[in-house]
């Protein structure tokens, strides 16, 4: 486990205006599992939190993949990377 930043949060802020999630009147766009996009919780759902709880999961026992659950987006991969790297 771990979390998102201050730094981070920047970083996703400023490809806000490039996020389907922002593009769409009144979108109902929801991440994976019911976890709304880390965009959202940044700008409505827990947009008082500095930082919001990010779980690494593998994807299975014999595999290097993982899923970054809590980090669903709607953000262009060039954010994505750069924000993951923060």
């Amino acid at each position: 486990m771990t979390y998102t930043n201050p730094a981070v949060h920047d970083v996703l802020r400023t490809g806000f205006e490039r996020s389907p999630l922002f593009q769409w009147e009144n979108s109902l766009a929801l991440g994976p599992r019911y976890c709304p996009a880390i965009e959202d919780k940044i700008v409505s759902a827990c947009s008082e939190r500095p930082r919001h709880q990010i779980f690494v999961e593998p994807e299975g026992w014999a595999t290097v993949e993982i899923y970054v659950n809590g980090f669903s987006t709607s953000l262009p991969e060039d954010l994505q990377m750069k924000a993951m790297r923060d």
